[in-house]
């Protein structure tokens, strides 16, 4: 089943087409905005603002369920995220019925139902965290939104005219997709590692390993991207979109590198703490979450084109 999802054979890019794969980028954006819109949620500390669900302050009222909601920050934060999660489970209702009913790839039609049930289940589970006021739910529901967004990259990517009018002269080496997979795994572990940090869980022991962590986990996806971003510029093929995937992704790094460096420094000198954060502090915090999310998304693609570049010389040598 892998495979196939590689070799599928391309349907005729035409309009419907065209537009799916238009609102599937829109849905995917939308997603990066509700991510960084939970980073700021938890940046403030304002997870439990909203102390009740599926109500919230004991109204079913999603738009007003308090008088002048949107005047206290840390309320504005929450509903705000909750109401945005709304949005993006609406998107995606709507793109896997879209993908259903008009796209004949049975694996294209299966991912867009898994898509939904991921987007249900995340909703779920981020009521689960407030009603369990469990920091573990928490550390979850962070890391299933990734798994989310990976589903949409790749559903996007399905539709992408990058994808459907692949051309590769040349070979392109068995490692590669591997390397590139490996790469996006080792992301998400570093992403994982910094939802703990984050929430930082009690029973994590002493405050600093988890950051400990972090740090080693980010030398070690610098690593992989780098060495993938490597392999990508010394192909003897010539792929446009891989190499434009690998330079986007090593520009996004360098940036995270740097929010990275700015958010630890801050955690250093001051220490954790657990009332309301500066605006600096918090704004760096988002920010590497958002960039975080980024370098996974590209990844995902990069990953996905890898494989399918890798598949289309196999297909191609085949024919010869």
């Amino acid at each position: 089943m892998f495979n196939e999802l590689f070799r599928m054979p391309a349907p005729p890019l035409d309009s419907n087409l065209q537009w799916r794969f238009r609102f599937s980028v829109l849905t995917v954006i939308a997603t990066l905005c509700l991510i960084t819109w939970g980073g700021f949620v938890t940046s403030l500390y304002a997870g439990m603002a909203v102390p009740d669900w599926p109500t919230s302050f004991g109204s079913l009222d999603p738009l007003n369920p308090r008088p002048e909601w949107w005047r206290i920050t840390p309320v504005l934060a929450e509903h705000g995220h909750r109401l945005w999660g709304a949005l993006v489970g609406f998107l995606t209702l709507i793109l896997a019925i879209w993908t259903w009913r008009s796209d004949r790839r049975p694996l294209v039609r299966k991912l867009a139902i898994f898509a939904l049930f991921l987007v249900i289940f995340q909703g779920v589970l981020g009521g689960l965290r407030v009603v369990w006021t469990s920091l573990d739910l928490a550390v979850v529901h962070a890391s299933v939104a990734q798994l989310f967004l990976a589903t949409l990259v790749t559903l996007t990517a399905l539709h992408a005219p990058s994808w459907l009018r692949l051309s590769v002269s040349g070979r392109i080496p068995e490692t590669l997709p591997r390397w590139a997979l490996y790469t996006s795994i080792a992301i998400y572990i570093q992403i994982f590692l910094g939802a703990l940090l984050r929430q930082r869980i009690p029973g994590m022991g002493v405050e600093f390993l988890p950051a400990t962590l972090h740090v080693l986990g980010a030398i070690a996806v610098t690593y992989f991207i780098v060495t993938t971003y490597r392999r990508v510029q010394n192909l003897a093929s010539d792929v446009a979109p891989l190499r434009t995937a690998s330079r986007f992704l090593v520009g996004l790094l360098l940036l995270q590198l740097a929010l990275g460096i700015s958010s630890l420094t801050i955690f250093l000198i001051q220490g954790p703490i657990h009332t309301q954060p500066p605006l600096h502090q918090v704004l760096i915090n988002t920010s590497h979450l958002l960039v975080g999310a980024l370098v996974f998304a590209s990844s995902v693609w990069l990953t996905l084109l890898a494989f399918r570049s890798y598949y289309h010389t196999l297909d191609v040598q085949k024919i010869l």
